[in-house]
């Protein structure tokens, strides 16, 4: 609305426009509360994810260790009964 609309409606125009600029100053903390809503809500969710595939992530790395430290352990088994059986018997 401008100053004729609110003479038309019979309203003096000081009061008017300042209930005009508290509404935009209103609508544009608004608008501000909004776009820190929005950004809050994105930061969570990037969040959420990065604590969701970080774990999982870590999680996989571990169980890989883990066996790849048991095949180890096997083969240095496996590596030590061919040399006993090469040993015990030996070749001619």
């Amino acid at each position: 609305m401008n100053k004729e609309d609110f003479k038309e409606c019979g309203f003096k125009t000081g009061p008017s426009m300042r209930l005009v600029n508290v509404v935009k100053e209103l609508n544009n903390q608004k608008s501000s509360v909004a776009n820190i809503k929005s950004g809050w809500e994105e930061l969570c969710e990037e969040l959420r994810e990065e604590l969701l595939n970080e774990p999982r992530e870590e999680l996989l790395n571990e169980l890989r260790e883990e066996l790849l430290n048991e095949l180890r352990k096997e083969l240095r088994e496996e590596f030590r009964n061919l040399c006993d059986i090469l040993y015990k018997n030996p070749r001619r």
